[in-house]
This record gives structure tokens, C-alpha cells and sequence, in this order.
């Protein structure tokens, strides 16, 4: 059995699951992840989830999906630990794997599996199982469009969700936002009078899901989930690239400068600050990707 250390972020943790997966099936894995872990992998076949602060068992090979140094450092003590080469660790990795520039996250990560032996399926699924109390509380409308845009970062956030809720309920079209744990007060802000939708199970959440006609939302772990549980997904890209982090239907500001990768903008005009990329991406341009035949798999 192999030790791997998922990611700590949701939406990283969604693009491991085909290295999880396949490393599960063919070698068994005990995973360290955060505590979303369990629901995302412990359906896995040869998948055991841990604590992500838990030791991993002496003697055991390690697979630092995780990106970091510190990782790799806390796991030096295993005889083999692979992984990715990225943030100057390759040092403490007795199986490197060079970096690809430009290169899907969740390939990345499926390439170390199969340096390992384990055949990787194709892009990330997740196989959601519905279980007693999943749709507790109140239920959205069928066909409604769900909207997951409070981003931990301002330069991830659409500031224009609330206009594109409005439209949509002109149209007599429901909307609803998503709020995780926490971020109720905030995503109110950005809600307005529109209904809210709290969460905090992942099964819970895709069962109400189901229900959506689409998800929109930026490039976060709801908006990969939803993509994996195979659920209509427009993501909203700015600082993010779609060809390395990208699930669903990318939706994106045609801006030379994105995506940049940053936190915060530092374009200026000379009136000042640059409007941010995701301030740039219209309600028009959004609606116009809901409403897209093709999107919907009309010829």
C-alpha cells in the first residue's frame, strides 16, 4: 500500500482523483487529505482516507501529489517518495518527475500514477452516490442555474453574477448561489434576493446539483466537482488558464495579459488600476455560453 498526500484544495484535489484512483486499484493507497477527503475518495476501490496530519506508515513509498516543499519535507524520512519536481523539491524526491509547461493539472498528477504502474482512466470523474438525507432541506427548482462565484482570491471573483441572476429570472429562470461553509454573509452580499443554497457534504451538494439545468462558477473546487459528478459546467476563467486548470465549458475574457496566475492585478491605465479580467467578462458573453446549442449538444 502506497502513501499518497492529496492536495489541500478542493479543486486540485477533484483533478487528483484519476491518479488517486488508479494508484488505489492497482496498489492500494492510503490517502492524507484534508477533510473533504473522505467523501471525495473514500468511495474509491483500495482507497483508505487519513487525516492529512496523520504520519504516514514508516517504510511506506509516498506520493506527494501535494505541490510544495513543505510536503516533500515532512515525508523525507519514507525510503521512496515521487512526485512532481515543482517548487524547487526535486532534491527530496528519490522518483522525479520533470514539470510540463503548459500542461493539464490532472495529467500532471496522472503521470506520476502510471510512472507507478497504474493505468490512469482519462479525466477526472467522480462517482457520486446518493445516500439517505442528500436532498435534505429545502430543494431547488428543477432546471435552475446554479452560480458559485464568491472566489478566495478578488481577482477570481465575477462581480456580475447578481445582473446575470436577474436576467435569467426575467426570463422566468431560477438562480441560485452557492455558499460553502462560512461564507454565507458573503455570498448574501453578492446574492442579493436571490436564493441561496448553503452547503457543507459534497454529496449533499451534487444531489441538490442534479437538479441545475448548468453550474456557473469560477475556477474552484465546486465548479471541478460538479464537472466530475458529470453535471453541465460553465467555468469563468480570468487569472486562471483553462488549458491547465480548466473543466466543463470554459467561458473567458478575451484579455492579452490572462491568465496570469496572479492573486491581485498589477495592470495599470493611466486613469489607474485596470478593471480585472473577470470584471471584463460580460453577463452578456455568460448568458450567450448558457444558452450556446452547442453547449447543450444540439448539432
Amino acid at each position: 500500500m502506497l502513501s499518497i498526500r492529496a492536495p489541500d484544495h478542493l479543486g486540485d484535489g477533484v483533478m487528483a482523483l484519476p491518479a488517486v484512483a488508479a494508484i488505489g486499484r492497482t496498489h492500494g493507497a492510503r490517502v492524507h487529505a484534508p477533510r473533504w477527503g473522505a467523501a471525495l475518495y473514500g468511495g474509491l476501490p483500495g482507497v483508505i482516507v487519513a487525516r492529512r496530519e496523520e504520519a504516514p506508515h514508516a517504510g511506506s513509498h509516498g506520493v506527494l501529489l501535494k505541490p510544495s516543499f513543505g510536503a516533500a519535507w515532512r515525508w523525507r524520512h519514507l525510503p521512496a517518495r515521487t512526485g512532481l519536481a515543482s517548487h524547487g523539491r526535486g532534491m527530496l524526491l528519490t522518483h522525479a518527475l520533470p514539470v510540463v509547461p503548459g500542461e493539464a493539472r490532472w495529467r500532471g498528477w496522472a503521470r506520476i500514477a502510471e510512472a507507478l504502474g497504474a493505468m490512469v482512466d482519462g479525466p477526472p470523474r467522480w462517482p457520486h452516490r446518493p445516500v439517505p438525507g442528500d436532498t435534505a432541506g429545502m430543494l431547488p427548482p428543477e432546471g435552475f442555474v446554479a452560480l458559485h462565484v464568491h472566489g478566495n482570491t478578488p481577482l477570481n471573483r465575477w462581480p456580475h453574477a447578481r445582473a446575470l441572476a436577474d436576467r435569467l429570472r426575467s426570463e422566468g429562470r431560477a438562480a441560485w448561489f452557492l455558499a460553502g461553509p462560512g461564507e454565507h454573509d458573503a455570498v448574501a452580499a453578492l446574492a442579493g434576493d436571490h436564493p441561496i443554497l448553503d452547503h457543507d457534504d459534497l454529496h449533499g451538494l451534487v444531489a441538490h446539483l442534479q437538479r441545475a439545468s448548468a453550474v456557473v462558477g469560477h475556477d474552484s473546487g465546486v465548479t471541478h466537482l460538479a464537472a466530475a459528478a458529470g453535471l453541465r459546467t460553465l467555468m469563468l476563467h480570468g487569472p486562471t488558464s483553462p488549458a491547465e486548470t480548466g473543466a466543463g465549458e470554459p467561458v473567458r475574457a478575451a484579455l492579452s495579459c490572462s491568465p496570469c496566475g496572479r492573486r491581485h492585478c498589477t495592470r495599470f491605465t493611466w486613469r489607474g488600476p485596470r478593471p480585472s479580467c473577470m470584471a471584463q467578462l460580460s453577463v452578456a458573453a455568460v448568458h450567450a455560453a448558457l444558452d450556446a446549442p452547442t453547449a447543450r449538444g444540439v448539432p
